[in-house]
């Protein structure tokens, strides 16, 4: 009985799973895809209502892009419009100004001979050329016809000067010089000795600011951009390489921009020693100024990289630039000595001047970069420079 009843129980049981079984089987068949399409459907309502408000998003950020362009060419309209007239403005200004000149300078020409009282101690006779001859300054525009009868007088008739000779006579004098100058070798610029202060005001006040003294660059020799075997003196002031034959430099610790510039600026080196010369026929040393960003110390190589380099070689006399354009006037110039003093005078105008113990070789280089600094290129042992301070 008891076997019975077993084996009756195990045969219900696996009835009831069976059962259990078809039961779940149906489910799947009836119930399952109808959450699955309900589960579809509203993911897909979920991405639609995404995607609109994402359309939605792109055409307001559209519309006001193309707002903000249409307002920004509107106004770059408005404004190339106020330009041209500006500029028709300027030009019929500029044209009135030109027949004035003309109908106030009404027989008066450049080669007039005009009598200058200066400060009420010295009369002089000057053209009206000499005068003119910084145009767009003070002075010009003053003595250019068309103010004549303006300008105070003395009981002579002569045009007063309120200067001193001893100041107004040596701009005179380089005026002079100025109007007949060779553009590779231009007239030296006038110096008042222990009166440079007040020279210097009188040139503003003329409006003849390039004719001012150069100003003196102080600077040092820069410890950080320093190489080996090349040897600092403690001050800062003298270089000298101890070895050869590959090209290293070294550069001033102060940097010229040409755009802050009031008035040229000059430096000054003493060669002291050209050195052993190597076998390279381009030997050292070399000076001058090297755009600002071409501070290469060291070549590490006999053959010199000219880029960004404006230097004189002082064994030669020859003119070293990046390219022959760059270099103004006769080349080779006279070479150099030991105990020479190099002196580089850079000009507002992207030009540089040179001297040799005061003798000025004239505008040696022109079209120079805006940001320039000193330096001195060597490849002889030995060869020693000094800064002149």
């Amino acid at each position: 009985k008891k076997l019975r009843w077993a084996q009756t129980s195990a045969v219900g049981r696996n009835n009831m799973l069976a059962d259990a079984l078809q039961l779940g089987l149906n489910l799947d068949a009836s119930i399952w895809p109808v959450i699955r399409a309900q589960l579809i459907t509203l993911l897909q309502e979920h991405i639609e209502s995404e995607l609109s408000a994402a359309r939605e998003a792109l055409l307001a950020d559209h519309a006001q892009r193309a707002a903000s362009l249409q307002a920004r060419e509107s106004a770059l309209l408005s404004a190339t419009l106020e330009l041209e007239v500006n500029q028709q403005a300027v030009a019929a200004s500029q044209k009135a100004l030109e027949e004035e000149k003309q109908r106030m300078a009404v027989g008066t020409h450049s080669s007039d001979v005009l009598n200058l009282n200066i400060g009420g101690e010295k009369t002089v006779a000057v053209s009206r050329g000499t005068l003119g001859v910084v145009e767009e300054s003070m002075l010009a525009s003053s003595f250019s016809g068309r103010w004549d009868n303006s300008l105070p007088r003395d009981g002579r008739g002569a045009f007063f000067i309120d200067f001193d000779p001893d100041l107004f006579i040596p701009l005179l004098t380089y005026l002079r010089m100025k109007r007949i100058q060779d553009p590779s070798a231009p007239a030296s610029m006038p110096t008042v000795p222990g009166r440079e202060a007040e020279f210097d005001a009188m040139v503003r006040y003329f409006g003849v600011r390039e004719l001012t003294a150069a100003e003196h660059l102080p600077f040092r020799f820069c410890n950080i951009l320093r190489v080996g075997n090349v040897s600092l003196s403690a001050d800062g002031l003298t270089v000298t390489r101890t070895s050869q034959p590959l090209w290293k430099r070294s550069f001033g610790d102060k940097v010229v921009q040409r755009a802050t510039m009031q008035r040229s600026t000059q430096i000054s080196f003493k060669l002291h020693q050209l050195g052993v010369q190597p076998t390279a026929e381009d030997a050292g040393p070399n000076f001058g100024f090297a755009e600002v960003g071409s501070d290469r110390s060291d070549d590490e190589s006999m053959e010199r990289i000219p880029d960004g380099m404006y230097t004189f070689r002082a064994r030669d006399g020859m003119l070293l630039a990046p390219v022959p354009a760059y270099i103004v006037g006769p080349n080779p110039r006279k070479r150099a000595q030991e105990g020479d003093v190099l002196t580089f005078i850079l000009q507002i105008d992207g030009k540089m001047a040179m001297e040799v113990n005061g003798e000025p070789y004239g505008v040696v280089f022109q079209d120079l970069p805006d940001n320039m600094r000193p330096v001195v290129e060597m490849n002889s042992r030995m060869c020693k420079v000094e800064i002149v301070a």
